[in-house]
């Protein structure tokens, strides 16, 4: 078969539908965005969009080692990218090239040729980016007990299978909420997030910083939703 025929038929497949899980990226159009920070805007080494980090030279991505084909050429394209064939490293997680912030529909995909950008719906992208990343934000409930007057613990399930025991902690706004079976409200003004037990799986959360609640009691809280509150479980490569 020549190379004219085979990207005829793989238009035509394309065409058809029957091409999917080409893009070996996720979040190729930056449209997930659990953190709300500007990969344009955040410092060299923190991530913005979700799966895409700072770098002096633009932005990557690190691609788990289990998600892409070892020593294999793969072809990068994308608008604002000029497009180029990359050859995968024999093993380890694979950090791209920069690319330029402003980039988008960026994708990755075995083979020299750079075929159409491939749309997921929003939720497959999220949960591709929850397994590196999940941030709760404000009118999340949480149900748990008081470990004591001050504490507050609760216990989390992901909503997907993180990559790996995730770290966590309070990314913005203090004020929380929790109220009891007599619906007596507690808050929280200054809010610390205390040990974990955590795995890929969930994580049994402390939340200190309260008054006045009694040990042992049952209580369901709430960031206060006046408030831009988020915790964040982060398993980025």
């Amino acid at each position: 078969m020549t190379k004219a025929r085979g990207l005829a038929d793989l238009g035509n497949a394309y065409s058809d539908g029957a091409l999917s899980n080409r893009n070996i990226l996720i979040n190729g159009n930056l449209t997930v965005n659990q953190r709300n920070l500007s990969i344009a805007s955040v410092a060299t080494g923190a991530y913005g969009e979700d799966r895409w980090k700072k770098t002096a030279g633009g932005m990557t991505q690190i691609i788990e080692e289990l998600n892409y084909l070892p020593s294999t050429e793969y072809t990068l394209s994308g608008t604002g990218i000029t497009t180029q064939q990359i050859t995968s490293p024999a093993s380890g997680d694979w950090t791209l090239p920069d690319i330029s912030v402003t980039a988008r529909l960026i994708q990755l995909e075995v083979g020299d040729t750079a075929t159409p950008f491939e749309h997921r719906s929003y939720g497959d992208e999220l949960a591709r980016c929850q397994r590196y990343c999940v941030v709760y934000k404000n009118g999340t409930a949480l149900a748990g007990n008081a470990g004591s007057t001050a504490a507050f613990q609760s216990r989390f399930q992901y909503p997907v299978v993180m990559r790996a025991k995730p770290s966590a902690s309070i990314v913005s706004g203090t004020d929380y909420i929790i109220s009891d079976d007599f619906y007596s409200d507690h808050v929280a003004a200054t809010l610390v997030l205390g040990a974990l037990k955590t795995s890929d799986l969930g994580c049994r959360l402390a939340l200190s910083g309260f008054s006045g609640l009694t040990a042992g009691r049952t209580y369901a809280g709430v960031y206060n939703p006046a408030q831009d509150a988020k915790i964040m479980f982060d398993a980025e490569l």
